[in-house]
């Protein structure tokens, strides 16, 4: 028995502008055009959830911050979870030492490094008049 593609080569069966199904997705054509589709009334859906959770939960709270207590027990977890939605907060760092060893590598921009040596590369002549 011979199998049905026998006397086919790839050559053959590969899509030619000529044979290319006119639906088929065109070479740097969207294959979603018109994007996802717009869920209906999620703005107000939005709005009903906003109104709820800020409506208050009795000791001076809203029903936000109470689930907010529920979903997080611990200051730990209160902490992931705030850091989760908002993001973290930048952690200060002191600089206090002696850094006579450490080099320092800053990033330039060549129109800023041009700028800086007045766009010929080297120091300026005021700039090495003031190492001397």
């Amino acid at each position: 028995m011979t199998p049905k593609n026998s006397g086919t080569t790839a050559a053959k069966r590969r899509p030619t502008d000529a044979n290319i199904i006119p639906h088929q997705y065109k070479k740097g054509q969207s294959g979603n055009p018109k994007g996802r589709p717009k869920i209906q009334g999620m703005q107000e859906l939005r709005e009903a959830a906003l109104a709820f959770l800020n409506e208050p939960a009795g000791k001076g709270s809203t029903r936000l911050y109470r689930l907010f207590l529920d979903m997080a027990r611990t200051r730990g977890e209160r902490k992931v979870l705030l850091e989760y939605a908002v993001g973290k907060v930048p952690t200060p760092i002191s600089a206090a030492g002696d850094f006579s060893g450490v080099k320092a590598y800053i990033g330039i921009s060549p129109d800023d490094w041009d700028e800086m040596t007045g766009g010929n590369g080297q120091e300026s002549a005021a700039e090495a008049d003031d190492e001397q």
